[in-house]
């Protein structure tokens, strides 16, 4: 005994179902909207605008920033030259102190100091 659905199920035959091309086609023209031409020509005028300004900011940032190297170095290159400075300075104070002076003329030049025709000439300041 079966229980539950008492339909049977047949066999099927294979059906193919032909289906005729049709020559004729149904072509519809869509009406769309289209933009006119001068509003074209406004939005190509915005864009040009928007294209020049953005290429101004950019040239002017990229000079900005050419600057602030050249600005760079140059702070580098002060420095440099301020240590160098104070170098020649000091080297400047010891080759002309009065002392190594006399020391190079006894010695190496043979000179001898005349005591009756030194002067002493004061600047003024005690």
């Amino acid at each position: 005994m079966r229980q539950g659905n008492l339909a049977v199920q047949l066999p099927q035959k294979d059906v193919t179902v032909y289906r005729k091309k049709s020559t004729t086609t149904n072509k519809k023209k869509v009406a769309t909207a289209s933009i006119p031409v001068q509003e074209k020509l406004i939005y190509l005028a915005v864009v040009i605008i928007f294209v020049l300004v953005s290429s101004a900011i950019i040239s002017r940032y990229a000079l900005i920033s050419e600057y602030n190297y050249e600005i760079q170095n140059t702070r580098s290159q002060i420095s440099e030259l301020k240590e160098s400075n104070r170098s020649l300075q000091v080297q400047i104070d010891r080759l002309s102190s009065r002392e190594r002076i006399i020391e190079i003329a006894r010695n190496e030049l043979g000179m001898v100091a005349a005591e009756e025709n030194v002067k002493v000439i004061s600047s003024g300041r005690p």
